[in-house]
């Protein structure tokens, strides 16, 4: 039944406080992850049962009056086919089956980005391959989807961007697979939700009663792969990297640009990315999205300090911003401000030799015509002067590698007991949990870390 409940959450600073969420999963509103579940927020019980109510009327009119612009199919439950449900159509989504056809409607409303829906695509494309049924209710959950999974892992290990070993190349292959199967339990909840029928792969991959995954990375192969990020989160490597950049950049060797000022302001620009990313644990997207409305540089206790209102994102594949992750109503961070005492001066110069021509929307890193810059530019010289600095392609610096790097040496200085305030930086909505699976490399305890595990066992045994 739908209902309101009550949570209690702990900021980073140990404060408690209290929100009010709504669980609307059982009311049918048939809309893949439009559905509220537990992550709209209220600050009291009265605004969560009056948005509760608002979407019970939802439903009831989305039964009397069927929505022309939301395609739909209405098959019958014994003929609930699966090309009806998950084709693939053109590049454009026309002809795609209703599953990819309401997605679609989730990056329109700016809820999905267009490269999640490429993965989920994707994926889909692959899982097609490998279904011999025609009918979704011919799958039989006790045997086909692990058939079906099994050689959708093989195919991922097939087709992988070769590495330079086969280890690394599986290793990268399970990863996608990884990906594959979250977007095939989704797919297969959303259809057992919309046609109220069993959920073909619900069984085969949730956890077990010993709480293992029914799929998981080889220890082997996702070691192998820690130890690649934790080479390739050395300071020394990203300083080389960036002396690389500040050595070697020139746009186009002047093919397309041939006044060497331009050249130099480019590459300032460039390089201040690469300082903000590196420093703030920005995310690419955020950093090209940034305005000079979004900078305030200030003094604080005889030094300078630039505060960096994050609350947008550059979508590099259409162009548009968007609300960035961390920061959205429902977040548990909302509109976030960062602070670096390490820029001021530079971003200060940045904003003093900007040219003219392209201040005119105010973008602290746009492109030669003044608009949002979508390029890529930065990933394109960090990949180049990887490949010319290392041969092993694991180990290659990318911008998001400097956030994971942030997040490494930030907890070598501070601690684990500090993972709090590095997840509010980062902006996790997952949580801490998520910051130091997927963001911290292996450590080593740090003296303060030890001292303290000590301390909880000295009296044990007195």
């Amino acid at each position: 039944m739908a209902k309101v409940t009550k949570k209690t959450n702990t900021n980073s600073r140990g404060e408690k406080f209290i929100n009010w969420c709504v669980d609307a999963r059982s009311i049918g509103l048939k809309q893949y992850l439009n559905n509220p579940n537990t992550k709209q927020r209220f600050k009291t019980k009265k605004d969560a049962e009056i948005f509760l109510n608002e979407l019970h009327n939802i439903e009831v009119k989305r039964h009397q009056f069927n929505d022309a612009n939301t395609p739909t199919i209405e098959p019958q439950k014994d003929d609930l086919l699966v090309s009806d449900i998950c084709a693939i159509g053109d590049s454009k989504n026309d002809g795609a089956g209703i599953y990819l056809a309401r997605r679609f409607e989730e990056v329109k409303r700016q809820n999905l980005s267009r490269s999640q829906f490429d993965s989920i695509r994707n994926c889909i494309r692959i899982f097609l391959l490998y279904n011999t049924h025609k009918s979704w209710l011919d799958i039989n959950p006790k045997r086909d989807p692990q058939l079906i999974l099994n050689e959708m892992l093989t195919h991922r290990i097939a087709n992988a961007v070769k590495k330079e070993t086969d280890d690394l190349t599986k290793a990268s292959a399970w990863t996608t697979f990884l990906q594959d199967i979250k977007n095939i339990k989704a797919m297969s909840s959303w259809i057992a939700n919309e046609y109220d029928c069993e959920d073909k792969f619900k069984k085969i991959i949730t956890r077990t009663k010993n709480n293992q995954a029914t799929y998981k990375k080889p220890a082997h192969l996702y070691l192998l792969q820690k130890e690649a990020t934790r080479k390739s989160v050395d300071k020394n490597r990203i300083f080389l990297l960036r002396q690389w950049i500040e050595e070697n950049y020139f746009i186009y060797q002047g093919k397309f640009v041939h006044d060497e000022s331009v050249a130099k302001e480019r590459r300032r620009n460039l390089l201040t990315q690469f300082d903000l990313i590196q420093n703030l644990g920005l995310r690419i997207g955020e950093c090209l999205a940034l305005t000079w409305d979004d900078i305030e540089v200030k003094s604080f206790q005889g030094k300078k300090v630039a505060y960096i209102r994050i609350n947008k994102q550059l979508e590099l594949r259409t162009g548009k911003i968007k609300a960035t992750k961390g920061t959205k109503d429902t977040s548990l961070y909302g509109d976030v401000k960062l602070a670096t005492s390490v820029l001021p001066e530079c971003l200060e110069k940045l904003k003093r030799l900007q040219p003219s021509h392209i201040t005119k929307n105010n973008i602290v890193f746009p492109n030669l015509e003044g608009k949002y810059d979508v390029r890529l530019v930065l990933n394109r010289q960090m990949k180049k002067g990887s490949k010319r600095l290392w041969s092993e392609t694991s180990e290659h610096i990318s911008p998001h590698t400097l956030r994971h790097a942030l997040a490494t040496y930030f907890v070598k200085k501070h601690g684990k007991n500090r993972i709090g305030e590095l997840s509010s930086l980062l902006r996790h909505e997952s949580g801490q949990h998520f910051t130091e699976s997927r963001y911290v490399s292996n450590l080593d305890k740090s003296d303060d870390q030890l001292y303290h595990e000590a301390n909880l066992v000295e009296d044990l045994y007195i």
